[in-house]
C-alpha cells in the first residue's frame, strides 16, 4: 500500500496536469530538509515528527499526527 502511495505521489509531482488545488499535510522526520509548499497544492502544512526518516512510519507520534489530521478532515465534512 505504501509503495503504491509513494508511486502515485512521485507521478503526481512529475505530472504535467493542472494543479488539483487541494490542501496537503506533509508529515516529515526531524532531519527532513523539506520546508516548502507542495507543488500544485492550495495550502501545505508541514508536520515535523521528532524522529529520523527510517523510523518515521513506525513512530507513535506519526500515528498521532495522522489520526489528528484525519479527525480534522472528518469534522469539516
Amino acid at each position: 500500500m505504501y509503495l503504491d502511495l509513494l508511486t502515485h505521489q512521485v507521478a503526481a509531482y512529475h505530472g504535467s496536469a493542472p494543479a488539483w488545488g487541494g490542501d496537503v499535510v506533509n508529515v516529515v522526520s526531524a532531519d527532513s530538509p523539506f520546508q516548502g509548499e507542495w507543488p500544485g497544492a492550495r495550502n501545505t502544512r508541514v508536520e515535523r515528527v521528532a524522529t529520523d526518516r527510517p523510523t518515521l512510519l513506525a513512530d507513535a507520534h506519526t500515528r498521532e499526527v495522522v489520526v489528528a489530521v484525519l479527525a480534522e478532515s472528518a469534522g469539516r465534512d
